[in-house]
């Protein structure tokens, strides 16, 4: 299972999320109201945990844009993808030689960068 949350400083991530994709963040008796994660203020170690209710939004859908990531260390620009069908990205999208070299060697992270042509502000993850 992962934890998904977004530190104090980019609560307005948070408050976007909530407004433009309906996701539910968690506080000790219930969810933040989208004006309420606005009027959170402090710093250090916060998290703005979003519900588990929330985590299917994280699921790839067709027609998002999806950023890869080379795990690998090596450096090369980031791939962006849109996906065309469940589980497969249009990989011509930009340039598909260093798509398909990247993706034969290295195992890849991702995150969606926009959905419905909105940004889509991907939280930090952590496994619990």
């Amino acid at each position: 299972m992962t934890r998904y949350s977004y530190p104090v400083s980019r609560k307005h991530h948070a408050y976007s999320m909530a407004i433009d994709f309906g996701m539910k963040f968690v506080t000790r008796n219930g969810f933040w109201s989208p004006e309420g994660l606005m009027g959170i203020t402090g710093s250090g170690g916060y998290r703005i945990v979003v519900a588990d209710e929330s985590h299917p939004l994280m699921q790839p859908r067709v027609g998002d844009i999806i950023r890869w990531i080379s795990s690998c260390g090596e450096p090369w620009e980031e791939l962006h993808h849109r996906v065309v069908a469940h589980g497969s990205p249009d990989l011509h999208l930009y340039d598909i030689d260093a798509a398909k070299r990247t993706l034969a060697k290295a195992v890849l992270q991702s995150s969606i960068s926009e959905r419905n042509s909105i940004p889509f502000h991907w939280p930090d993850c952590e496994p619990l």
